[in-house]
């Protein structure tokens, strides 16, 4: 487990004096590909990249990197949730956490999408918060 969080513990926070907390985890695009980490500003990237700036969120969720969520997609097909179901909460982006929680409305949407694209597949039986499985 590598810590990036904002707390005193993480990689990032200790490593501040030598890469002035910059960062860029960049995930894979497909099974097929790699993706990278890398400590420090500056550096080329690969066409194609995009980047999005991570914001904070509150006071009391300091230690987590915040992001814009304007919307889903399941399947290359944009779901139909309004970009301001996500603005009232603010979207926290972590790594470590296994649990995916949207608003409700967002939810609804990508659990139906997600069944959806499942249906040839049982469907177990299982806890409310884990109903996508």
């Amino acid at each position: 487990l590598l810590g990036l969080g904002r707390n005193n513990i993480s990689l990032v926070e200790q490593t501040a004096m030598k890469y002035n907390r910059f960062f860029s985890y960049c995930l894979p695009s497909t099974s097929s590909s790699t993706g990278h980490l890398t400590f420090g500003k500056g550096g080329g990237s690969a066409n194609g990249v995009k980047f999005t700036k991570l914001t904070t969120l509150s006071k009391r969720a300091s230690s987590f990197y915040g992001l814009g969520l304007t919307g889903i997609s399941v399947n290359r097909r944009q779901l139909q949730v309004a970009s301001s179901v996500f603005s009232s909460s603010g979207t926290i982006i972590d790594s470590g956490t296994v649990i995916t929680r949207l608003p409700a409305t967002a939810y609804r949407a990508l659990r139906d999408a997600f069944r959806e694209g499942m249906k040839n597949y049982k469907m177990t039986m299982s806890f409310s918060l884990l109903d996508t499985c």
